[in-house]
């Protein structure tokens, strides 16, 4: 018996978006992370956020004409709890989370 109205991938090229879609962070995996020293890179980035959990994307907001970091990023961790223990843990440091 077919489905109708069925909520599921209806060819290859649909189940190929489908499951990168269900592939990515839960909303509310993303934290904001500001008051950073003009010097940090991605990787300083990443081992400060990688004890609370698989990091999906680091964005660095970098200033594109003196291609410095803006101050602040964006970390998205692979799942929500990762993003709780992040603002858990970094709140009341040198940095600010938000």
């Amino acid at each position: 018996m077919e489905k109708v109205g069925g909520d599921g991938p209806k060819n290859v090229e649909e189940k190929r978006k489908w499951d990168e879609l269900l592939a990515l962070p839960p909303q509310g995996s993303e934290v904001l992370i500001g008051g950073l020293p003009r010097d940090t890179t991605e990787e300083d980035l990443r081992e400060l956020c990688e004890p609370f959990r698989e990091i999906y994307e680091v964005r660095l907001m970098m200033d594109k004409e003196t291609k410095e970091n803006k101050g602040f990023t964006f970390v998205t961790f692979s799942a929500k709890d990762g993003a709780q223990r992040a603002t858990e843990e970094l709140h009341d440091k040198d940095h600010k989370v938000l």
